[in-house]
């Protein structure tokens, strides 16, 4: 039996079958009114912006980079390659 405030009232005086419909969703109006469509989450919309993308860590950005000697540079970029990793893991 569905647990709804006055259900034994309504079983006992128009059947099991009243009480079943008596649970389901009106409006004040009184037809069924349809759930409404879920949203999907604003999380897993950003997840399906940053899928695919990457971040590249490069040194070569730093500060004073046009002051130091290409000899310099490519010592730099030997010691500390650029990392390239996703955005979103």
């Amino acid at each position: 039996m569905v647990s709804l405030p006055g259900a034994a009232v309504l079983a006992a005086t128009a059947g099991p079958t009243a009480v079943a419909a008596a649970g389901t969703r009106h409006s004040n109006n009184g037809p069924v009114v349809p759930r409404p469509a879920r949203k999907e989450s604003p999380l897993v919309a950003m997840r399906k912006i940053l899928d695919g993308l990457c971040a590249v860590h490069d040194l070569e950005n730093t500060l004073n980079v046009a002051e130091r000697s290409p000899d310099v540079t490519a010592e730099m970029r030997r010691k500390t390659p650029p990392v390239v990793h996703p955005l979103a893991c």
